[in-house]
């Protein structure tokens, strides 16, 4: 769809949905709706609230509250989309009818206009699909039929052809327009795609807007000298039309007048016409010549865009503005002098691939934004002493440029100016520049060698980036502000570069370590970008400022130290330095350093909270400096610790999981001497295979708390521990108790009886105990169950406890006699219960029966 058919097509939409959701009327009469003039009492019919249907007739007159209102008119849109309307009457009274009236009414198969109706808007009838003859009204030609087919001669009392009266008559080959004829209106014949030819009568003086757009097939139009305006879209998107003649009389072509007319091949511009609009030729694809009057001042935006076939165009000197993107896409456009009249030319000539030279004026003072850029062919331009500034991307992707001067008078250069220039082997800068802005000569790959002037005072980020072949640059210590990744890619410069205190660039051959001077407070981004064999680097106090990318594929790279000065550094700074394998930090700053092969990291005195941002790295030795306060959760969760150094006095408060789930027992854990008690007594730290001094003498071995015993008494399982102020921490565990509902195999439970008792003391200052293990049994009271009922089974706990060789049985009766026996049978011996207590000394590592009453308990010695 055409830009005249999508414009055309909102407005149409916009009227429905508009006519439709308004419904403002004052009146309803018999089923029509009216608006009031009550000055002079007269009526107009509109819409409302319903669609009109069937048979209507408009009287010519309404009463309302005794008042009578002459009905003189039918509004815009009164009847639009009333589908089901088949047939209307209007009376002598109407004089005028709005425009798209009946627009839709596509059962509309009937209508009577009558003579006194002099005004007829816009497209009144299109859509009406149900109206097969043609509508004329007095001397207005209002309707031909959208299926009428061939010729057809609109009669000589006609004097007025209504805008869209054949709008869209598809089939409509040719149409005579007789002298009569003084006024066609807008969009009259838009759309008759099968029109191929038309003569305008000298009796027209103006063709209106979209008057033949979209008349796909015609080929040739004449137009006579009575007419001096070409509307907007007249004859747009009529792409079999190959010539055309513009008379002398012409004085205005509107804007996109001839847009998408492929088939053009040539035109002539009268002197009449002064101004080539917005677009009035663009996509004129065919066109391969055109001539410019002197009369032209301007030529207008996108006047001949994409006229990919002119290969040559005259510019009088009487042109003072060519506006943007005028000759864009131009492509057979090889040379073109541009007159001293002209004073701007704002992206003229971008994507003129085929443009070769060009000549600017020394009337221009500026070359606009983008004016050549993609000029693929230009092989060399002067530019003159005028101009005092050169846009963004004037000369962007001039490929064959292969040098260029620029002079004194330029004090402003913008970005991308000569980017991707690949064939510009030497440029000029003059004096006057002040700064060379982002950009402006990457990928510049021909550029070898290049001067700044010390007029300049600020290169921005990536002026010069991607200039592979350049060897040397002369940056002045004028210039005080450098971006990021000015030389990213040259990869051909073999000194280091250094401007006062800032650091641009080391040549990406250098190898080993490298120190970076004390003076330095800023690294710019891409400084050390791709230096492979750059082993090692220090960065001195006084660093501020690491910019993006300014390690970056520092493959080599395998330790690094970042001091506590450093505040900002900058996006992926150590980008794809995947080998990095020892990090000195002392800064608080992230340094998104890759974490695959990190198994060193030391941690400045300056820094107090430790974050996760090392939590992937497989570190194997870390040093806390000596002010850590905090380690945050799983700062070091994937670690493979072999040593861990704590250099401070007080000990770090820990988050959860800081060491995940490692195992710490082949590790070493390296502290201050004052404070190896705590970290040998406090998990996570006691849980380290060793803590040695930070000087790496082994320090005192802590005392361990007494292992606690276990005993039964009075209903109560006793625990107790000889260390003083230490605390007992406990396990029961029975195997007959079950978590929730149990399925019962063969309605029966079968008993143990029996507890499984551990128990550890902790004391502050002493290590943890070893583990006591001891097994309660429930035993009958006296060794049999005396009653069925198991409500009244009477028992009694016994805790037996194994330790050091030693069987002790506790929760016996006073004098109770306790039996042993070896495996075999064979009795051990026999005991008597003092206090409660039976104690038996056996071999340890063998097994004894006791037998407590009738019961009998297998018992390993420890």
């Amino acid at each position: 769809m055409n830009k005249r058919y999508t414009s055309l097509l909102t407005t149409l939409l916009l009227s429905v949905f508009l006519a439709v959701s308004a419904s403002a009327y004052d009146v309803k009469v018999d089923g029509i709706y009216y608006n009031f003039l009550k000055k002079v009492k007269t009526a107009e019919v509109t819409y409302g609230d319903n669609l009109y249907l069937g048979d209507v007739t408009i009287p010519e007159t309404i009463t309302v509250d005794d008042v009578v209102y002459n009905v003189t008119s039918i509004g815009a849109d009164a009847f639009m989309g009333c589908h089901d309307l088949t047939s209307i009457t209007i009376p002598n009274s109407v004089t005028s009818i709005g425009s798209t009236a009946f627009f839709d009414c596509t059962r509309l198969t009937s209508i009577t206009i009558p003579d006194s109706v002099t005004s007829i808007g816009k497209m009144v009838f299109c859509g009406c699909t149900g109206i097969e003859i043609p509508v004329i009204v007095n001397d207005m030609f209002v309707y031909l039929p959208r299926t009428y087919s061939g010729h057809y001669s609109i009669s000589n009392n006609i004097t007025m052809i209504i805008e869209g009266a054949f709008y869209e008559c598809s089939s409509l080959t040719s149409v005579s327009i007789p002298t009569s004829v003084t006024s066609i209106g807008s969009d009259a014949f838009a759309g008759c795609s099968g029109l191929t030819s038309i003569t305008i009568p000298n009796s027209v003086v103006k063709i209106e807007e979209g008057t033949f757009s979209g008349c796909s097939n015609l080929s040739s139009v004449s137009i006579s000298n009575s007419v001096t305006s070409i509307g907007e879209n007249a004859f747009s998107h009529c792409r079999s039309l190959s010539s055309i003649t513009i008379p002398n009389s012409v004085i205005t072509i509107g804007y996109h007048a001839f847009w998408n007319c492929t088939s053009l091949t040539s035109i002539t511009i009268p002197n009449s016409v002064t101004s080539i609009n917005q677009a009035t030729f663009e996509n004129c694809s065919g066109l391969t010549s055109v001539t410019i009057p002197n009369s032209v001042i301007t030529i207008g935006y996108d006047a001949f865009k994409n006229c990919s076939g002119l290969t040559s165009v005259t510019i009088p000197n009487s042109v003072i503005t060519i506006g943007y993107d005028a000759f864009k896409n131009c492509s057979g456009l090889t040379s073109i002098t541009i007159p001293n009249s002209v004073t701007s030319f704002g992206g003229a000539f971008e994507g003129c691939s085929g443009l070769t030279s060009i000549t600017i004026p020394n009337s221009i003072t500026k070359i606009e934004d983008g004016t050549f850029r993609e000029c693929s062919s230009l092989l060399s331009i002067i530019v003159p002493n005028s101009v005092i500034s050169i846009g963004n991307s004037a000369f962007n992707g001039c490929t064959s440029l292969t040098s260029i001067t620029i002079p004194n008078s330029v004090t402003s250069i913008g970005q991308n100016a000569f980017s991707d220039c690949s064939g510009l082997t030497s440029v000029t800068i003059s004096n006057s520049v002040t700064s060379i802005m982002d950009h402006t000569f990457y990928g510049c790959s021909g550029l070898t060698t290049i001067t700044i002037p010390n007029s300049v005072t600020s290169i921005e980020s990536y002026a010069f980036a991607g200039c592979s072949g350049l060897t040397s640059i002369s940056i002045p210590n004028t210039v005080k502000s450098i971006g990021d990744c000015i030389l990213s890619e040259c990869n051909g410069i073999k000194n280091t570069i250094i401007i006062k205190d800032i650091f641009v660039y080391l040549p990406r051959s250098y190898s080993g370590h490298y120190s970076i001077p004390d003076n330095i407070t800023t690294i710019i981004g891409g400084a050390f970008e791709n230096c492979n064999d750059l082993s090692s680097i220090i960065i001195p106090n006084s660093v501020k400022t690491i910019g993006r990318y300014a390690f970056k594929k520092c493959s080599g790279l395998k330790s690094i130290k970042i001091p506590n000065s450093v505040k900002s550094i900058g996006f992926d700074a150590f980008a794809y330095c995947n080998n990095i394998e020892k990090l000195i930090i002392d800064c608080s700053m992230n340094p998104n350093i890759s974490n695959r092969y990190l198994n060193e990291l030391s941690i400045g005195d300056n820094i107090t909270i430790v974050y996760d941002y090392f939590k992937e790295a497989p570190l194997k030795k870390i040093v806390l400096g000596k002010n850590v306060t905090q380690i945050r959760a799983e700062a070091f969760k994937n670690s493979r610790l072999e040593e861990f150094t704590i250099t401070g006095e007080e000990p770090p408060y820990l988050y959860p999981n800081v060491f995940g789930t490692q195992d710490l027992s082949n590790a070493t854990l390296y502290v201050p001497e004052s404070k190896t008690e705590y970290y040998q007594t406090t998990e996570p730290w006691s849980k380290f295979g060793k803590v040695l001094t930070l000087s790496g003498e082994t320090p005192e071995e802590p005392k361990k708390c007494c292992t606690p015993t276990i005993s039964y008494s009075d209903g109560k399982i006793q625990f107790s521990c000889e260390t003083e102020g230490a605390k007992c921490y406990y396990t029961l565990n029975c195997q007959d108790v079950k978590s929730g509902e149990t399925k019962v195999e063969d309605n029966a439970v079968t008993l143990s009886a029996c507890y499984d008792i551990t128990c550890y003391a902790k004391a502050e200052g002493y290590v943890i105990s070893d583990v006591a293990t001891a097994k309660l049994y429930w035993l009958t009271s006296s060794g049999t169950l005396e009653t069925d009922n198991i409500n009244a089974a009477k028992t009694r706990g016994v805790v037996i406890q194994s330790a050091d060789g030693f069987v002790t049985i506790s929760g016996l009766d006073s004098n109770e006699q306790v039996d042993f026996f070896a495996t075999d049978g064979k009795a051990l011996c026999s005991t008597k219960a003092v206090g409660g207590t039976a104690t038996f000394a056996a071999q340890s590592g063998s097994v004894v029966v006791a037998k407590i009453g009738k019961e009998s308990v297998k018992i390993a010695v420890k």
